[in-house]
């Protein structure tokens, strides 16, 4: 059977188009964007293989919203854009979205130290501050570059025994001097939130962002849960696409284990501009650059990367996981936004590659 490939863009008139995929008479702007945008996409993702979901958004309008190639190619199964996939490590402004509510609220500070609120982990003397957790600058090594880790990656294991495969791990260098990424902190802000709250991180973050943003479909991934519209993972070996191994989302808890749609991501990106979940100032901080100990800038706020695209101030980050590939992009002072989700991990096809070109694609056609 030949696959359906799923395509809504919100500025070409199709004929009897079902209810929910109706749309306004789209402007010029619209129309000659989002053809660009989906000559761009459909070069790059064929309709019998695993493909992508996408979001195009400028000045709180849809300029293009679809999807490409399968869902599930064992069913033949056409990817759609309401479709939920994993966002890995798009999770991390989420988990510190948390951490700002609690210092909002005063039931934290950024500058605590780590053994204020998780008293049973070794500093090794050091002072490590949330801060330091929020903006990779705690020298704490990466779980997932432990090998211990690669073998129990399966296994169902509580947060003390995650936490037990990198905490007698001797820091790579002191607190604030350096810059480099790792998941193990932002673990440790998942936890952070459950021992402040005395509720689960996935309990914290539906009722303070989730819920008041009317973020349906965003959610973590217990091993059993049954999700609707999951969209199945899938990694390119050897020249073919192999069914991605099965990994225990609660291991990835606060740096990665959340799955959503592209309609979320647009709402969550509506929302910064707003002050529905904080003030303008604590927002500022999470697309503020970290200053480390030398004066060097790391390019990264909370949760989120800082650079430039076509001379644009640009707030990005990939999320990448076996099966999956996720990249969002934000430029600010042009009010666009770009969320690409990928259900594969094709190197060859890399989702910050196509988001930023999609995104040029916008400003290009406005110059």
């Amino acid at each position: 059977m030949q696959p359906i490939r799923w395509l809504v863009v919100l500025c070409l008139v199709c004929a009897t188009p079902p209810a929910s995929l109706q749309s306004e008479e789209p402007s010029s702007f619209d129309s000659r964007a989002a053809r660009a945008i989906d000559q761009l996409l459909s070069d790059h993702f064929n309709p019998d293989e695993p493909g992508a979901t996408i979001i195009v958004v400028r000045d709180g309008e849809t300029v293009f919203r679809g999807a490409y190639g399968l869902a599930n190619m064992e069913l033949q199964v056409a990817m759609e854009p309401d479709m939920v996939l994993r966002i890995a490590s798009l999770s991390k402004q989420f988990t510190a979205t948390g951490i700002l509510i609690l210092a909002e609220t005063g039931q934290l500070s950024l500058d605590d130290t780590l053994e204020k609120h998780l008293p049973e982990y070794p500093t090794h003397g050091h002072r490590i501050t949330i801060r330091h957790l929020l903006n990779h600058t705690s020298g704490i090594p990466d779980i997932y570059a432990n090998p211990q880790w690669q073998d129990v990656k399966r296994d169902d294991l509580p947060p003390d025994a995650v936490i037990a495969l990198f905490e007698d791990e001797p820091l790579e260098f002191p607190p604030g001097e350096q810059f480099k990424y790792v998941n193990s902190g932002y673990f440790l802000l998942g936890q952070i939130i459950e021992a402040v709250t005395g509720k689960t991180y996935e309990q914290f973050l539906q009722k303070n962002i989730f819920e008041p943003l009317g973020m349906e479909t965003t959610q973590t991934e217990p091993v059993y849960r049954i999700i609707p519209r999951r969209a199945s993972g899938y990694n390119f070996v050897e020249g073919e696409f192999i069914r991605c191994g099965f990994l225990n989302m609660d291991h990835i808890q606060g740096p990665g284990n959340l799955r959503s749609t592209v309609d979320d991501l647009a709402k969550w990106d509506a929302a910064l501009y707003t002050e529905r979940l904080l003030p303008a100032a604590s927002l500022e901080m999470m697309w503020t650059p970290n200053t480390l100990a030398n004066g060097e800038s790391t390019h990264y706020g909370f949760g989120m990367g800082i650079g430039e695209l076509e001379g644009h101030r640009m707030i990005a980050h990939r999320g990448n996981i076996n099966g999956f590939d996720a990249y969002g992009l934000r430029l600010p002072d042009s009010r666009i936004y770009v969320a690409l989700l990928m259900n594969h991990g094709n190197p060859e096809v890399g989702s910050g590659d196509l988001t930023k070109r999609v995104a040029k694609l916008l400003l290009d056609d406005v110059r």
